[in-house]
């Protein structure tokens, strides 16, 4: 990597982190209306980066673009997410042990679902990301973290926390999923700069 491009993506690890501490210094408080736009918003202008605004008209059904697109694997602390129509399903399949011999099974589904929604990327584990987001279950619209997987997987446990039992959980993932890198707002300085 060449000197200049080594600068640019230490700059971009900047902003990313700028944006990542406003959102978790928001943790447990609503910002703007709570919508899960607004977290995104405001952690990008906080930072000096550019808003959706900047890229495109936001309309209500938009999927808002928030900087360069970058490769879901790619995503690192400061991206944004956009989601739409994201569904995790999970299934978690229990068998018991009985003492006398023999065994039953039991199964809890749940889903999980972001049908037009707006995240901040906290970190990536290649596996699931943990996000800062609002306006989603449990907290409704105060900033809280989440683990959201991105790819579908099957997990073998032990049964942790149950006497002799087995515990396979299956995680199935769909939709689409858009990271945005941030961009640093241009100044009038800079456009005039630029200009010439």
């Amino acid at each position: 990597m060449n000197h200049v491009a080594s600068l640019v993506a230490a700059s971009d690890q900047s902003l990313g982190a700028q944006v990542v501490a406003y959102a978790r210094g928001q943790a447990g408080r609503q910002v703007g209306d709570g919508e899960c736009y607004d977290l995104a918003d405001q952690a990008l202008i906080s930072s000096g980066a550019r808003s959706a605004p900047s890229f495109d008209e936001v309309t209500p059904g938009a999927d808002y673009m928030w900087g360069t697109q970058v490769a879901l694997q790619s995503a690192r602390p400061g991206d944004i997410l956009q989601f739409r129509d994201y569904n995790v399903r999970t299934l978690v399949t229990t068998r018991q042990f009985l003492p006398g011999g023999g065994s039953y099974m039991t199964q809890s589904w749940m889903l999980d679902q972001r049908e037009h929604h707006t995240a901040i990327v906290e970190s990536n584990d290649g596996s699931s990301l943990v996000v800062l987001e609002q306006n989603v279950p449990p907290l409704g619209k105060v900033v809280q973290r989440t683990r959201i997987p991105i790819a579908s997987v099957t997990y073998d446990g032990d049964g942790i926390g149950l006497p002799r039992g087995l515990a396979i959980t299956t995680v199935w993932v769909d939709g689409t999923i858009k990271v945005y890198r941030p961009q640093r707002a241009v100044s009038a300085n800079d456009a005039r700069l630029n200009a010439r």
